[in-house]
């Protein structure tokens, strides 16, 4: 599969030249994704069916340049692997959800036949499993708006661990955690107020050596492609991809 991208991959950057970072950036991401699939249970004949349909999608690029709609092919488009409303994802989906329902009696009875009780225990594990390959699925489609309780889940964690109260009877809890800073500024690490908003591959968009692959501003452009705005801001690549955004609270764009 890595050889038949690569030569794919290769023949489309040659005949197209302006398009080749971002024709690679593209099929970088197919292969992550059908890997990703192929390790939630997803077997070749329906993914196969899935890939065939997007093929389609990408190659009506070409028929818009035949039919005089577009005067050059157009560059791929990223959001057309993952597009939630697309009839391929919503026909895969549907597809998929037989396959992960075996894959949850066969656990189930794996866990039926190794186990010295009775019928009652042998049914938890396969609602437990179905419960998480759902999610999986959900995941990966859906945009992650939630963000919610991280604060909490921190705060929760520091109150486990305790601490020596003084006379006062204050711990050591109630004490504000340091600020770091980088170079004068305030380093923004409390996530509380942010958007909760997730870049889901963040290695697409940076070099080997760390630098972004685009400047900032085409950069910022993908980014808000991919995640959308919030609060009528584009979200702000240095945080999201990066995670060292030293403007803080005093960033025009969202984190």
């Amino acid at each position: 599969m890595l050889v038949a991208f690569a030569c794919i991959t290769l023949a489309l950057q040659v005949s197209f030249p302006e398009h080749a970072v971002s024709t690679g950036r593209w099929f970088l991401a197919l292969q992550r994704h059908i890997r990703r699939e192929r390790k939630l249970g997803a077997s070749w004949p329906v993914l196969s069916k899935w890939y065939l349909a997007l093929m389609k999608r990408v190659d009506r690029r070409v028929e818009r340049v035949a039919l005089h709609e577009v005067p050059q092919v157009e560059e791929l488009n990223l959001d057309h692997i993952n597009d939630p409303n697309a009839h391929y994802t919503t026909t895969y989906l549907s597809a998929r959800a037989p396959e992960i329902a075996a894959r949850a009696q066969a656990m189930a009875t794996k866990a039926n036949s190794s186990s010295d009780g009775g019928s009652a225990l042998a049914g938890t594990p396969s609602e437990k499993q179905l419960t998480r390959l759902l999610n999986a699925l959900k995941k990966r489609n859906l945009d992650d708006k939630g963000g919610k309780g991280k604060g909490a889940k921190r705060k929760r964690a520091r109150g486990a661990r305790g601490g020596k109260g003084d006379d006062d009877g204050e711990s050591e809890d109630d004490a504000p955690p340091a600020t770091p800073k980088i170079k004068g500024k305030l380093l923004l690490t409390d996530k509380s107020n942010t958007s909760g908003k997730v870049c889901a591959d963040k290695s697409i968009y940076l070099n080997a050596d760390g630098r972004f692959t685009k400047s900032v501003q085409d950069t910022t452009k993908e980014l808000t492609a991919e995640m959308g705005n919030w609060s009528k801001k584009d979200p702000c690549c240095f945080f999201h991809v990066k995670n060292n955004c030293t403007k803080g609270s005093d960033c025009n764009y969202y984190h």
